[in-house]
């Protein structure tokens, strides 16, 4: 399976599908005669629509990116579990804050789930 793409639902990722015309006979029988069905060749399967005789469609979770947004941050970062998303730790003896070092002062840090980046691999096709 290609990177992004998901198996076909229609098809269970085969590529054909039971021919219509002859309901997966590969014959037609008209009364007089029977005849090979003319749509699928007389073999009963048709390359599938959904996917176009290829077994793979793209994926539907992620549009074939391969990524999604991380569910554990926003925008890669989250509250700093240290200073609890103050910046800072308290105060000193002149009544200064005391920054805290894990974040820098900001009071986010980058998430571990997705290493800061916001996306994370897309759990159905990567």
């Amino acid at each position: 399976m290609r990177r992004g793409y998901i198996e076909c639902d229609e098809c269970d990722g085969r590529g054909k599908v039971e021919c219509d015309y002859c309901n997966g006979k590969g014959v037609v029988d008209d009364g007089d005669e029977t005849r090979e069905c003319i749509y699928c060749d007389g073999t009963g399967k048709v390359d599938c629509k959904n996917c176009r005789g290829t077994g793979e469609v793209i994926c539907d979770e992620c549009n074939g990116r391969c990524e999604v947004r991380c569910s554990e941050c926003r925008y890669g970062e989250v509250r700093c579990d240290n200073c609890k998303g103050d910046g800072y730790l308290g105060y000193d003896e002149e009544g200064q804050k005391i920054e805290c070092d894990e974040c820098g002062g900001t009071g986010k840090v980058d998430c571990k789930e997705c290493r800061g980046t916001g996306w994370v691999d897309c759990p159905k096709c990567s």
